[in-house]
């Protein structure tokens, strides 16, 4: 495998402009650069701040005007992320969304209709089973944070299903509170959640039918 690119608000185009998907240029120049790479694997994590369980107690101290229009600009970048996967389908490609097992964004109905979709799969984990530790008030512990994706590739589905026995099984008999901002640690993937990912990728490769031609694009 090759590594692709990283297009979020940690990095710039080629004019040095961030990739700002509120914005519809941007959102154009990512679509180009898609179409121009092709490649093998897309994999979307578009903020859950607005989509969160803890969203949900900040809610009420906000003016109804900042709810409605931090809605909108979190659906806008939801739907886009949806079209990029639709368009990785449409070219038999694959795609990865993640959010939160709990975010509110999974009853959207873009989201819905590409559940409902012949070959989506939806898998559930546990990040601590690959990894993810935090920080917070009482010292060091593994993080549960439970979390869905949903892909159109079988093999990344299949590296896509560890789910904790009980936090009796981690050192310290517990899971890490993710209050108090300490969820800003948990927004990096753990190395072995990359590492699974990216071995599904390389098993969804292997499982092509033979004959199949490698565009020299197989990344992710």
């Amino acid at each position: 495998l090759r590594g692709g690119w990283s297009l979020d608000l940690t990095t710039k185009d080629t004019d040095g402009r961030r990739w700002d998907f509120s914005k519809k240029e941007m959102r154009r120049r990512a679509v180009v650069k898609i179409n121009k790479d092709n490649p093998l694997v897309t994999v979307g994590s578009p903020m859950c701040t607005d989509w969160s369980t803890i969203m949900q107690l900040n809610w009420p101290r906000m003016s109804t005007e900042d709810r409605e229009a931090r809605m909108k600009a979190a659906r806008r970048h939801l739907r886009f992320c949806v079209k990029i996967y639709e368009y990785q389908a449409s070219r038999h490609r694959h795609y990865v969304h993640e959010h939160p097992t709990y975010a509110e964004s999974w009853k959207e109905p873009e989201i819905q209709r590409l559940v409902k979709k012949e070959h989506s799969i939806l898998a559930k984990i546990d990040q601590c089973q690959y990894g993810l530790w935090v920080r917070d008030r009482m010292g060091w512990a593994s993080a549960k944070k439970p979390t869905q994706f949903l892909t159109n590739s079988p093999c990344i589905a299949e590296q896509l299903r560890r789910r904790c026995p009980g936090r009796h099984t981690h050192d310290g008999q517990r899971h890490a509170s993710l209050f108090y901002g300490v969820s800003r640690q948990a927004q990096v993937y753990p190395n072995g959640l990359v590492d699974a990912i990216c071995k599904g990728t390389k098993d969804q490769i292997e499982k092509r039918p033979q004959g199949t031609v490698r565009t020299g694009h197989d990344r992710c």
